[in-house]
C-alpha cells in the first residue's frame, strides 16, 4: 500500500462467540462510536482511522442518464492525512469533512476510476453524482496507486463515514416522529371534551387548529431545551467520547434539534386534523 510507513498500519478485529451458536467468531467491524471512543483515548500513542468495506453501488452522474457501478469506501476524515497521502487532484477529504451526519456528501475518486471514467480531466472537480437519494460532489482525486485499503478490491470512490451514519440519523427521524405521533394523538383524545364545546360554542376549526399546534409546540420547545442544559452540564462527560468535537459545538446541537423539529411537524399533522375532526354534538351527547 503506498501510504507513508506501511509497516506500522496494523488491522483491528475482534474475537469472541457467536451467542446463538457458541462457537468461536472473529469480527472485523464495530460502531462509529466505539471508533471514535477509541481514537480518544490512544491520542498521542497511536492514530486510528475508520474504513468500511468496499461495496458495489449504483450511481448516475449529473449529466447523465444511465445507471453506472463503482466500488465505494466509506473512510474517516482523518484516514488521508494519516496516511500521508497528497491528492493527484484538488483536495482530499479531511476532518472537517466528517464530523455531522449528512452535512458534507463529498466524494474522492481514485486514480485508476479518474483516469477511465474521466480520462484525466482536472474539470471532474465539482462535478456532481447521485448514489440513492443523496448528491455528491467531487472534490478530489487520490494519489496514484492508491486503491483503498481492501485486499482484492479497488476502490473507486471514497466518501465520508458520516454518510455511511445518515442511515441512522434518516431512522432517528422516523422514530422521532412515530413517538412523538402517539404522545400527540394521546394528547387530543385527553382533551376531546374541552375541543367539543369550544367547536360547539362557535370556535373556528383555524382556531382549534392553531390551538393544538401552539400546545405541542411549548411542549417540544420545553423538552429540546431540557435536553440542551443537561447537554450542556455533561459537557465535560460527552467531550470524552467525542474526537476533537466539543459537545457545545454548534453543529452538533443543531443537528437533533433539526431533526426534532422536523419530527414534531410530520407528527402534529394527524393530531391537528384528529382535534378539528371532532363532532362537537357526539362529545356533549357522551357527557
Amino acid at each position: 500500500m503506498p501510504v507513508r510507513d506501511p509497516g506500522s498500519l496494523y488491522f483491528v478485529s475482534y474475537r469472541g462467540f457467536d451467542s446463538r451458536t457458541g462457537r468461536p467468531q472473529t469480527w472485523a467491524s464495530n460502531s462509529y462510536l466505539l471508533f471514535r471512543q477509541m481514537r480518544a483515548a490512544l491520542t498521542g500513542q497511536a492514530k486510528v482511522v475508520a474504513v468500511s468495506f468496499a461495496s458495489r453501488i449504483d450511481l448516475t452522474f449529473s449529466s447523465d442518464a444511465s445507471m453506472e457501478k463503482a466500488y465505494r469506501q466509506e473512510v474517516s476524515g482523518e484516514m488521508f492525512p494519516d496516511f500521508g497521502l497528497h491528492p493527484a487532484l484538488g483536495r482530499l477529504l479531511s476532518e472537517e469533512d466528517d464530523r455531522i451526519p449528512g452535512a458534507k456528501p463529498l466524494a474522492v475518486l481514485s486514480y485508476d476510476y479518474w483516469t477511465a471514467r474521466f480520462g484525466r480531466d482536472p474539470a471532474v472537480i465539482g462535478r456532481t453524482f447521485h448514489m440513492g437519494n443523496v448528491v455528491y460532489q467531487i472534490v478530489g482525486v487520490a494519489p496514484k496507486g492508491f486503491i483503498g485499503t481492501e485486499p482484492g478490491t479497488m476502490t473507486d470512490i471514497f466518501a465520508p463515514t458520516m454518510e455511511a451514519a445518515s442511515v441512522n440519523r434518516d431512522n432517528s427521524l422516523l422514530l422521532a416522529a412515530i413517538g412523538l405521533y402517539g404522545v400527540l394523538n394521546y394528547s387530543v383524545l385527553q382533551r376531546e371534551r374541552e375541543i367539543g364545546i369550544r367547536l360547539a360554542v362557535g370556535a373556528r376549526t383555524g382556531n382549534i387548529a392553531w390551538l393544538v399546534t401552539i400546545r405541542v409546540m411549548a411542549m417540544v420547545m420545553v423538552g429540546a431545551l431540557a435536553g440542551l442544559v443537561i447537554a450542556l452540564g455533561s459537557d465535560r462527560y460527552v467531550s470524552a467520547l467525542l474526537y476533537r468535537v466539543k459537545a457545545n459545538d454548534p453543529g452538533m446541537l443543531m443537528f437533533p434539534m433539526s431533526v426534532l423539529l422536523t419530527a414534531t411537524l410530520l407528527a402534529v399533522l394527524p393530531a391537528v386534523r384528529r382535534a378539528v375532526m371532532i363532532d362537537p354534538s357526539v362529545m356533549l351527547r357522551a357527557e
